[in-house]
């Protein structure tokens, strides 16, 4: 039995917390990942936090690591920030926005499968 890896098209258009800049477009993001792209968000993300104090910058790990899976995440999108995996932009909203909306997504998803899955038991 094969799982389906649905994707979902989202929109952000938020300010940014520091430059007040502008961050919108539309991302399609895959709700999970696989074994192969989990593994590689994680080398990714060890690459870019390498040499960076966890006790001092731990807000920067977090971000990081992010930024690596959204990389895995997004299959397609139009927004011109993102062109090189938002490692270019100064503020943290548009990232964490983004973030947010994967979870949320994928909490739909989950509680749309739990349905289904309640609703053919009774049956």
């Amino acid at each position: 039995m094969s799982v389906q890896n649905p994707t979902t098209w989202v929109e952000i258009d938020i300010a940014g917390e520091v430059s007040g800049d502008k961050y919108f477009g539309r991302f399609l993001l895959k709700h999970y990942l696989g074994i192969a792209e989990r593994s590689d968000a994680a080398r990714l993300a060890t690459v870019w936090n390498r040499g960076i104090d966890d006790k001092q910058h731990s807000e920067l790990i977090e971000l990081n690591t992010a930024l690596a899976y959204l990389k895995f995440h997004i299959v397609e999108t139009d927004a011109p920030w993102w062109k090189d995996f938002g490692l270019n932009v100064i503020d943290t909203s548009p990232v964490q926005a983004l973030s947010d909306q994967l979870i949320e997504e994928r909490n739909k998803a989950k509680a749309a499968r739990q349905n289904q899955t309640l609703a053919s038991a009774t049956v």
